[in-house]
């Protein structure tokens, strides 16, 4: 067994089988690799728990922040990271060349459209998002419209599509105009627009921010 197997065996043996332990007062199966840190907030308060949830996130934060670090400078020092198989690299390197609030990152993981969507805002709307994580989506009810507060990573795709625009996040008066609005002619597409100022390309309405390596290298694989 390789090295690589065995620690994800090993990794796995934390979630399933005889990984699993029951805490005593509860008799509720919970991985033996978080046992440690569930049985240090048993006895906490409400308050005190939101309080340590909160400290979390910004720990969290920080690991992205180091990470995005770590991304720029291997391309500064011109390292291939495509063989990196992080799905945060994207997000990484716009955290690290100013393009990204790290924050905003956060409250979209788990919703990978979503989070493409907010990196494309300005930083004053990316800084909106981060400091609720959930947003007014708008629906057309029976007795007229009205909206609800969804968290970020569980809109769909085309809730996202309707929330954030190319430069702001969308009132509800805004996306309720879109709801009433008929169903667009299948087949259209938007022109690829080439943003100098932002140094990125528009699509669809997505900002897009390639480095010159990502580029090479997309260019060498379409040539194979």
């Amino acid at each position: 067994m390789t090295v690589a197997l065995k620690e994800l065996v090993d990794m796995e043996d934390d979630y399933v089988g005889d990984g699993l332990v029951d805490p005593e007062s509860e008799g509720v199966a919970i991985p033996a690799k978080m046992l440690e840190d569930y049985q240090a907030v048993r006895g906490c308060t409400v308050d005190e728990l939101k309080g340590l949830l909160a400290e979390a996130f910004g720990i969290t934060v920080k690991a992205l922040i180091r990470m995005a670090a770590i991304v720029r400078r291997l391309e500064e020092l011109g390292a291939d990271l495509v063989g990196l198989r992080l799905a945060l690299v994207q997000a990484l390197r716009k955290i690290a060349y100013g393009q990204a609030v790290p924050e905003a990152v956060m409250r979209s993981l788990g919703n990978e459209d979503a989070m493409n969507r907010i990196l494309s805002l300005p930083i004053p709307e990316q800084i909106k998002v981060a400091n609720d994580g959930n947003v007014e989506v708008a629906e057309l009810a029976e007795s007229g419209p009205t909206f609800r507060l969804v968290p970020i990573p569980h809109l769909s795709k085309q809730q996202s599509r309707m929330v954030f625009a190319r430069d702001h996040v969308r009132t509800v008066p805004e996306q309720i105009n879109i709801l009433r609005k008929p169903v667009a002619v299948r087949g259209h597409q938007e022109p690829v627009v080439f943003d100098k100022k932002r140094k990125c390309i528009i699509v669809s309405g997505d900002r897009i921010h390639i480095t010159a390596i990502q580029l090479n290298d997309y260019l060498r694989r379409l040539m194979e």
